[in-house]
């Protein structure tokens, strides 16, 4: 929709009844948005409500009820009439406190960041991290922390550090764990991590003198624990009972992002974008879906896109609010991923 169609009295309305719904969960009556935002005589606004509905801006759920924006309606709010998003200083300071001094382990970064966006916005948050197969090994480490315990590190663009902790029978010497992460470095960089061949995971055994510490990289390399290998990440899941009144509803879309698959789906066709995408009812590609909206923003490091993270809740979403965090969130992890990708060994 271009911008102008609307007069300017009717883009007050519109304005007021969707930030007068969405505050309340309500329908919203003219007698209400005329006294509460000044627009003049309820009669007056009666009218420019019934143009609007007749539009497809606003809906009318119930004969005698007042008027509920439409998918159309709350698309023109948030490209045309809401202000633009912004974040309060004191939150943006929680946002960088809670996230701030994650270990350079991406997984552990993601679900920090997708819990405070769900306990920031009262919504469901939703992330997607890269795949195994997605990641492109850079370079292994061996170090020793005592006679026994190793810490292995792996090293993998984009600028990400995995680790593990080994416990070894038989105690290895710096210097010759520093030979091994040379060697393992040397053979293993530039390949991907998630598809090693069996031809490789050989070479590597005989790189690797230590049956500890093979595994455990073979673990970094492919993991099964569902910690880093889980592509899909859902936090405050059941926010949904409180945002959606129709109960069975929320519950059903409990049950749906369970399934790894079909939250996947939604995040991936994020990947591709830049900034912050607002998806509205039935623009959403996914039927489960049509009655929600969803914030959705791309991590970067560099130029190169890493994952997604947003929001899902109720087309009657705090659209102003969500949309400023998610965008802070999203920008904080790719400030991050930045700064591990300059400082890695």
């Amino acid at each position: 929709m271009q911008e102008g169609v609307l007069s300017p009295r009717k883009r007050q309305v519109l304005r007021a009844v969707v930030t007068d719904y969405i505050d309340s969960g309500e329908p919203v009556g003219s007698r209400t948005i005329a006294r509460k935002y000044n627009l003049g005589s309820p009669a007056t606004v009666r009218n420019e409500m019934a143009d609007l509905e007749e539009s497809g801006y606003l809906e009318q759920p119930h004969a005698s009820a007042g008027r509920v924006p439409s998918d159309l309606g709350y698309r023109t709010y948030v490209d045309q009439l809401m202000d633009p998003p912004a974040v309060t200083s004191e939150e943006a300071a929680r946002v960088h406190q809670a996230m701030a001094g994650r270990a350079r382990e991406l997984a552990a970064l993601v679900r920090q960041s997708t819990r405070i966006l769900a306990y920031l916005t009262n919504y469901t948050a939703l992330a997607l991290l890269p795949t195994p197969e997605q990641r492109v090994c850079r370079q292994v480490q061996a170090v020793s922390v005592d006679l026994h315990h190793v810490l292995l590190l792996l090293v993998s663009e984009p600028g990400i550090v995995d680790s593990r902790l080994v416990f070894l029978e038989q105690a290895i010497l710096p210097d010759e764990l520093e030979k091994i992460s040379v060697a393992v470095s040397s053979r293993l960089r530039g390949v991907k991590a998630g598809q090693i061949s069996y031809t490789l995971c050989r070479e590597l055994a005989g790189l690797v003198p230590s049956g500890e510490l093979y595994e455990a990289l073979m673990d970094l390399l492919n993991p099964t624990d569902g910690g880093n290998g889980g592509a899909a990440v859902v936090e405050g899941a059941t926010h949904l009972l409180r945002n959606f009144t129709d109960r069975q509803q929320a519950l059903d879309l409990m049950g749906l992002l369970d399934a790894q698959n079909r939250v996947q789906s939604l995040l991936e066709g994020a990947l591709t974008g830049s900034g912050v995408r607002v998806q509205i009812g039935q623009e959403n590609p996914l039927s489960w879906l049509r009655r929600c909206s969803v914030v959705l923003a791309t991590y970067f490091t560099g130029q190169q896109a890493v994952g997604t993270i947003g929001v899902l809740g109720p087309t009657r979403l705090d659209y102003h609010r969500s949309m400023a965090l998610v965008g802070l969130v999203a920008d904080t992890i790719s400030e991050m991923l930045s700064h591990w990708n300059r400082t890695s060994f």
